[in-house]
C-alpha cells in the first residue's frame, strides 16, 4: 500500500474532518502522524481512500453509489475495517460512506448501517455529503 505525501494544508483538513465531521475526541498528539492512501476497496468501490491516524483511528471513506446494495456490500467493508483494526491493535474503525444524497440516504438507510456495527462501541458508520469540503477536498488528495 503506498502512501501519499500530504498536500501543504491537509493534516489540518483531515484533523477538522476527523473532529468536527466525525466527532473524534483525539487529543492532538495523534495528529502528529496521518497516512492517507487511495483505496479500491472492490469493484463497487472504487475511488476511497484509507486514512490512518496516529496508529489509533482508522478510517475508510467510501464513495457511494446506487449500485451498492445494503447491507451484503457495505457489511464486508465494516467486517474489513473491523478485522484490519483488531489485526493492527488500532482504537477505533470509522466507515465514512460519501454520497450525492446523504441525508436521504442516512434517512432510509441508517438504523440498518448501524445494525452492522453489532454493538462494537469502537466501530462507526458514518454518511456525509460529497461535496461537503472537507470530504471532498481528502477525496481529492493525490488525485
Amino acid at each position: 500500500m503506498k502512501h501519499e505525501t500530504l498536500l501543504p494544508g491537509m493534516k489540518e483538513t483531515i484533523k477538522s474532518f476527523a473532529v468536527d465531521l466525525l466527532g473524534c475526541g483525539c487529543s492532538g498528539e495523534v495528529f502528529d502522524s496521518i497516512e492517507v492512501s487511495d483505496e479500491d476497496f472492490r469493484r463497487e468501490f472504487r475511488g476511497g481512500k484509507r486514512i490512518l491516524i496516529g496508529r489509533r483511528l482508522l478510517i475508510y471513506i467510501v464513495p457511494w453509489s446506487d449500485r451498492i446494495v445494503v447491507p451484503d456490500d457495505i457489511d464486508i467493508l465494516v467486517h474489513r475495517g473491523k478485522e484490519e483494526r483488531d489485526r493492527n491493535g488500532y482504537n477505533r474503525f470509522r466507515l465514512v460512506l460519501t454520497a450525492d444524497r446523504a441525508d436521504e440516504l442516512r434517512e432510509k438507510n441508517g438504523d440498518l448501517l448501524q445494525s452492522l456495527v453489532r454493538g462494537d462501541e469502537k466501530l462507526h458508520v458514518h454518511i456525509l455529503p460529497a461535496d461537503n469540503p472537507l470530504v471532498s477536498s481528502i477525496v481529492r488528495q493525490g488525485t
